[in-house]
C-alpha cells in the first residue's frame, strides 16, 4: 500500500511517498522538498510569524503533485514544526498568521516587571519556554491581539489537516499538544487547574487525541492526526 507524508517545517515543506509491505517493510518511492519562505515582515525583532495561508498553498500544492503521480495512495500521514500555533473561527478557517516556535513574546517584560515564562513557573509551577503555543495564546489574549472570530487554536500540521478533510474544529494528537505547553502526558490532558490560574479558560482548547485517527479524507484518501516532528523523526529513525 502506497502512503504519503507531508513535513511542514519551518524554512522547507517536504513529502514522500512510500510502499508499506507486509511484514512492516517499507520502500521510499519519492521524496521532494520544497522552500517554506513564508516569514512575514513585523518591526519586532522578537516576533516571528508566518503566512499560514501560504504555508497551506505550498504544502496542498506538493500533496496534489504526489497525488497525480501516484493514484494508488491510500493514505495520506502530516507532520511539521512543533508549538506554534494560529488560531481558526467556527468555520474552520485561519483568521491569524502561524506564530512560530522561534517566537519571543513570551521573554517580554510585562507590567509587573517579569516575562510571561517567569510568571508561569511562578504562579503554576510550570516549566514552558517562550514559542510555546499556550505562552503564546496567554501573551496574545493579555494584549488584544486575537482575532474577535477565533474560536480557538491549532498547529499548522492540524490546520492543513482541517482545511484537506473540511473539519471545523481541529483534532490534535497529544504530541503536538504536549508541545503547547501545560499538557498532563500521563493523565492526557491539558492542565486545566493550572490554566486557570493563569486566566485561559478551557473553550479555547482544542480536542486531544492519545493515538492516531482518521481526519476525513481528501481526493478520497485518508488523512490521518498530525504528529509532532520531533516524533515523527524518531519513529522514522528507530522504527515503529
Amino acid at each position: 500500500m502506497k502512503l504519503i507524508g507531508i513535513d511542514i517545517g519551518t524554512t522547507t515543506i517536504s513529502g514522500i511517498v512510500m510502499e508499506h509491505n507486509v511484514g512492516n517493510n517499507a520502500e521510499l518511492i519519492e521524496a521532494k522538498t520544497i522552500a517554506n519562505d513564508s516569514f512575514l515582515p513585523t518591526a519586532n525583532d522578537w516576533e516571528k510569524i508566518q503566512d499560514a495561508e501560504q504555508i497551506i498553498k505550498k504544502a496542498k500544492d506538493l500533496l496534489d503533485y504526489f497525488l497525480d503521480q501516484y493514484p494508488e495512495v491510500k493514505r495520506i500521514g502530516l507532520t511539521g514544526q512543533m508549538h506554534g500555533i494560529l488560531y481558526v473561527d467556527k468555520a474552520g478557517r485561519c483568521v491569524s498568521p502561524l506564530y512560530t516556535w522561534q517566537d519571543g513574546r513570551g521573554r517580554l517584560p510585562e507590567d509587573n516587571g517579569i516575562s510571561l515564562v517567569e510568571e508561569i513557573q511562578q504562579k503554576c509551577q510550570v516549566k514552558a519556554a517562550s514559542g510555546y503555543g499556550m505562552v503564546t495564546h496567554i501573551y496574545n489574549l493579555r494584549h488584544h491581539l486575537i482575532s474577535d472570530v477565533a474560536v480557538s487554536f491549532c498547529t499548522i500540521m492540524d490546520y492543513f489537516g482541517m482545511y484537506l478533510t473540511g473539519r471545523k474544529r481541529a483534532l490534535i494528537h497529544a504530541s503536538n499538544a504536549a508541545g503547547f505547553g501545560f499538557f498532563d502526558g500521563y493523565h492526557m490532558c491539558f492542565m486545566k487547574e493550572e490554566l486557570d490560574k493563569i486566566g485561559i479558560q478551557e473553550k479555547w482548547l482544542p480536542e486531544v487525541c492519545g493515538a492516531m485517527q482518521e481526519l476525513g479524507t481528501y481526493r478520497n484518501r485518508i488523512v490521518t492526526t498530525a504528529i509532532g516532528d520531533n516524533q515523527a523523526s524518531f519513529l522514522g529513525a528507530a522504527g515503529s
